[in-house]
């Protein structure tokens, strides 16, 4: 048994398994183990599986009762206790080819061996698995990790650490490996569009620095929080989609109990009638503002509703039946939320004078919202369609009851929408608001705060939309911030040059609005408008200005269509699934879809028209909301005169 007390940086799963640790005296340490995996069987496979079973990676075979749900549901199975690694692959091939039922082999395979959090300072065990606990898991600050940064500037790639900059040329690939296998360093952040090629092989001579590309990178500390709530190896850490990262964390407490892991599916069915189904999710309560912009408007929020839901009713696979909400026995799923919706709230209190807070709470945010969302998924292994149903059931029940509470106290609600709402009053003052909050609090025994205190707020709506839309609003608060939510610039996709422009236009809005003068809106706005149209127009933006990135939401060979970062992402090698995929339009009406875009490192030119496109579709999004508003005062404007 070894132990010691440091960060895991790297883990290479293989036989043996390597796993680098830097420890607390400031050395990185190289441990290595046999682990020895076991899977099992369901005893109807045992004739198909035999040929596979009787071969010498095979150390024993066993018959055993194992729980393979939260339900409690127990199975005798057949336990195979494999000699390494890669038996483990082996044996998971000829299953799968074979379409034979096996648990402990659709999961991640470090989580047979790691029950001690990666990238977080722990007291570690190393003998045939990795066992250990943080040794601080309140603090926000971000492990002592030591970091470099990865960038290329036309043929040079420089080296940023902590202590120096180090330039080389790109093409001396050697000399750039050799030279990052001497910094004493734990992880490289690095530019996306780099050659994967050059990655590939710098990471293979450097097999105990972590790799991450710079759109994975959400800072160090909101990765150490999402490997903390994963229990997996920094690699994945870094690769795992956000519903992914609920799967591991679920499965990591089942094998804490000790449970048998089944196959990704989800067979839970009830036969209920289409009534019933509808009577417990008829979806969120939806209130959509009439009018576009108003003023004194306090935003109230449900914190973290959903997590909180599911604990106070108790919401979980095995408890949510046809009839009722078992509330004997604390369920899977509230277990599995208690520490990190704690460890949200305690960072909520500290993200205001804290960065590290805030990575933190913003990345706890994401993972506690996906709970609800993957609780419902068809590939959730101990989803049960139901526990979904009845977070929506009494999601619309608590909002239902902040509604009522708000028009008690005679304050009329502008917005709603699914766990927050938007009221204001005749002459609403901030005691007024806070004495509301503390009555919902009071009605719904949940956590409500003030989100946002608007002195000026507009609802925007889309291009083929009647309707004012959810979530889509701009606003200037009384401390004087600009607050964007759900359109162009805040998309991730949208240029900077783009956003720059609409956040132009929103804070000259937003400024003639408080100051009652909207009037002037027109004309402020279309020279914001002109000034980026010339620019455009003339050439004189620079071409980083002009980067669009995007997602793939799959592997690039699913696609079906040829939409630009799909088409980039095919020429790139290694490009998957949640890469980000960066492109410049160079001619986006060419009949080749291929040579509508290029990356930004090609590019010599851009489409001009398509982004004067962008533009005006950026500045409308702004002014249309507020036309009627100018409208109208235009026309009190010359009635006023004509009297």
């Amino acid at each position: 048994m070894i132990n010691m007390r440091g960060i895991i940086v790297n883990i290479n799963i293989d036989d043996p398994v390597r796993v680098w640790v830097r420890t607390n005296d400031n050395i990185k340490r190289l441990e290595k183990f046999f682990f020895k995996p076991i899977i099992y069987l369901e005893k109807r496979e045992l004739e198909r599986a035999k040929t596979f079973l009787t071969s010498p990676i095979v150390e024993e075979v066993f018959q055993e009762k194992k729980t393979v749900n939260p339900r409690g549901d127990k199975k005798e199975l057949i336990g195979v206790k494999l000699s390494g690694f890669q038996p483990y692959l082996a044996l998971k091939h000829f299953l799968e080819n074979l379409n034979i039922v096996a648990y402990n082999i659709d999961i991640f395979p470090e989580q047979l061996f790691l029950q001690a959090p990666a990238l977080v300072e722990s007291d570690i065990k190393i003998n045939h698995g990795i066992h250990g606990n943080p040794i601080d898991p309140a603090t926000p600050e971000p492990p002592p990790m030591k970091l470099a940064f990865l960038k290329q500037e036309n043929s040079n790639i420089t080296i940023e650490t902590e202590d120096e900059t180090i330039t080389i040329n790109a093409k001396e690939k050697q000399a750039l490996t050799r030279t990052i296998k001497t910094l004493n360093i734990d992880m490289i952040v690095h530019e996306d569009h780099l050659s994967k090629h050059l990655i590939v092989q710098v990471k293979k001579e450097n097999p105990d620095k972590l790799f991450v590309p710079k759109s994975k990178f959400p800072g160090l500390a909101a990765l150490s929080e999402k490997a903390l709530f994963t229990f997996t190896s920094p690699k994945r850490v870094v690769e795992l989609t956000i519903g992914n990262s609920v799967d591991a964390r679920q499965v990591h407490f089942a094998l804490k109990k000790n449970w048998a892991i089944p196959m990704k599916e989800n067979n839970v069915v009830f036969l209920e009638p289409a009534s019933f189904y509808y009577s417990i999710d008829k979806g969120p309560i939806m209130i959509t503002p009439r009018g576009s912009v108003f003023e004194n408007v306090a935003a109230i929020d449900f914190t973290s509703m959903f997590p909180n839901i599911i604990m106070k009713y108790n919401l979980s696979y095995e408890t949510c039946t046809p009839k009722q909400v078992k509330r004997d026995n604390v369920g899977f799923l509230p277990e599995i939320l208690k520490t990190p919706l704690e460890r949200r709230l305690a960072f909520k209190k500290l993200k205001a004078k804290n960065p590290h807070a805030e990575e933190r709470y913003k990345m706890l945010k994401l993972l506690l919202v996906a709970i609800y969302g993957f609780s419902g998924k068809l590939d959730n292994r101990f989803g049960n369609p139901l526990c979904n149903m009845y977070i929506n059931y009494y999601a619309r029940i608590e909002m239902e009851k902040a509604i009522k509470t708000a028009k008690k106290q005679e304050f009329k609600v502008v917005y709603s929408d699914t766990d927050s709402l938007f009221v204001t009053k005749q002459n609403m003052n901030i005691e007024e608001v806070n004495e509301l909050i503390q009555k919902i609090r009071n009605a719904t025994s949940l956590p409500v705060s003030l989100q946002d205190y608007f002195r000026v707020i507009v609802f925007t709506k889309t291009s083929n939309a009647k309707r004012r839309v959810l979530k889509r609003y701009y606003g200037l608060t009384r401390e004087g911030n600009i607050v964007i939510k759900g359109i162009t610039s805040v998309r991730t996709d949208t240029p900077p040059l783009i956003k720059k422009a609409q956040i132009e236009a929103i804070e000259t809005t937003l400024t003639l609005l408080e100051k009652n003068t909207p009037w002037k809106i027109p004309e402020k706005i279309s020279e914001i408008y002109n000034k980026y149209f010339e620019m455009i127009k003339e050439g004189q933006v620079k071409l980083s200005e002009l980067i669009i990135k995007k997602k793939l939401r799959k592997d690039p060979s699913e696609y079906k269509t040829n939409q630009p970062h799909v088409i980039i992402a095919k020429h790139i090698k290694q490009a998957t699934k949640e890469d980000e995929i960066e492109y410049i339009y160079t001619g986006s009406r060419n009949k080749n879809p291929h040579e509508r875009a290029t990356t930004p490192n090609r590019a010599k030119y851009y489409d001009k028209i398509k982004y004067l496109e962008m533009l005006k579709k950026a500045i409308n999004e702004i002014y249309e909301p507020i036309k009627e508003i100018i409208e109208e005062n235009a026309t009190k404007t010359i009635l006023s005169k004509v009297g």
